[in-house]
């Protein structure tokens, strides 16, 4: 969120920016969106006949004055959101330059309006249907291509490192209760082996996979409407897999005007041959050069560029792994590449390959390796032959 200030004579314009690019699909639900989730519960603060709601082609804008709130609010605040494809923007028109009493509420009211706004991108995020497209069919995978232990690989590494930790938690139970001790040394032999082959685990997991000569790569999304979810609910996911393999079969990164258009004809083709409908408006195109962006990462860190991977997922996030810069994956979600500017991806790629510089995961498995074996080897033995007297002596401090 940024903020301004546009200056004339005693008065001045306070300006705070939500959030900039905003896809033209996204425009079109949002000013009902604020509407029934801002301005009608707010309404008992709001003076009701200065509530204004002006549509245009590019988007929308709504202006109000907010009602005088003892000491805090003196007099009425003017409020105007502009929403266009530019940019979300709060105007507070008409203050005075001297009386600085009304920055808590413009902050507080900039937030209130930055929230609803979250939560509507959020919503039409998490309802959307994404497409993950390479430059050529070989690096752009249908989710059935994928066996079923691929697909359970994906659950596990992909969105966070929850479903790791319980699986290896699970399996150290199991392997406790079949070979008791011995499981530690089994379950250090499954944690190095995942360690060496680490970079070619999450290399798997990805959809996609960017190169030197294949660089770009495509997000293609598509808004889904109540008809489109219900469809969707009565055929189950397969629909999903059979559409998305079609895709894949026939797209290609666009990178121009003329390639956005055909990929949004492909992707309404597959749709409607599912009996879902969907129009133009309701795509939305992303190309990004996601080798680049993590060549010159790699570059600031003096690190060769690491093998990448594009996954169809929809949380924001990004990992690396691996033993050495030449045995290292960066893989990289669907949702970053749609959420996050180049200059943000740059810095998650950037902390992620920092693991990797500093050799985390190889010290994260020594430290685990000797915890295990500690806690088998020798504190529990420590605990039995030392009884009462170990709590004093290991907490007695």
């Amino acid at each position: 969120m940024e903020s301004t200030s546009a200056t004339s004579a005693a008065r001045t314009t306070r300006r705070v920016v939500i959030q900039r690019d905003i896809p033209e699909a996204a425009i079109v639900g949002l000013a009902g969106f604020i509407d029934r989730y801002y301005i009608r519960p707010n309404m008992k603060l709001i003076e009701e006949p200065s509530y204004r709601r002006v549509e245009s082609l590019s988007g929308f804008e709504l202006y109000w004055k907010l009602k005088p709130l003892g000491s805090e609010l003196a007099n009425p605040l003017s409020v105007t959101l502009t929403v266009s494809q530019a940019a979300i923007e709060v105007d507070f028109p008409g203050l005075d330059t001297i009386d600085k009493s009304l920055e808590n509420v413009i902050e507080r009211t900039a937030d209130e309006i930055e929230e609803v706004i979250l939560s509507y991108f959020e919503n039409i995020k998490t309802s959307s249907l994404y497409f993950v497209i390479g430059a050529t069919e070989e690096h752009s995978e249908a989710p059935d291509q994928r066996g079923r232990m691929s697909n359970a690989t994906k659950r596990i590494f992909a969105g966070n490192t929850t479903s790791l930790f319980l699986s290896l938690m699970l399996l150290g139970f199991a392997l406790f209760f079949i070979i008791g001790t011995y499981a530690v040394f089994v379950l250090l032999i499954v944690q190095f082996v995942a360690l060496v082959f680490s970079d070619r685990i999450i290399y798997r997991v990805g959809n996609v996979r960017p190169s030197a000569e294949r660089s770009l790569v495509t997000i293609a999304s598509v808004r889904s409407n109540p008809e489109t979810l219900k469809s969707i609910s009565q055929h189950g996911k397969k629909i999903l897999s059979q559409i998305r393999e079609e895709i894949m079969r026939s797209a290609t990164v666009a990178y121009s005007a003329v390639a956005i258009e055909e990929l949004k004809s492909t992707v309404i083709g597959a749709l409607l041959r599912h009996g879902i409908i969907a129009n133009g408006k309701d795509i939305t195109v992303r190309t990004r050069n996601v080798y680049r962006i993590v060549e010159e990462v790699s570059e600031k860190f003096n690190r060769q560029t690491p093998k990448i991977t594009v996954a169809n997922t929809l949380v924001s996030n990004a990992a690396a792994t691996g033993i050495s810069s030449s045995r290292s994956t960066v893989m990289i979600t669907a949702g970053s590449l749609e959420d996050l500017n180049d200059d943000e991806l740059e810095a998650v790629i950037g902390h992620e390959l920092g693991h990797v510089k500093g050799h985390d995961p190889v010290i994260l498995f020594g430290a685990t390796s000797f915890e295990f074996l500690g806690r088998v080897f020798l504190w529990t033995p420590l605990l039995y032959s030392l009884g009462l007297f170990y709590f004093i002596v290991a907490f007695g401090g």
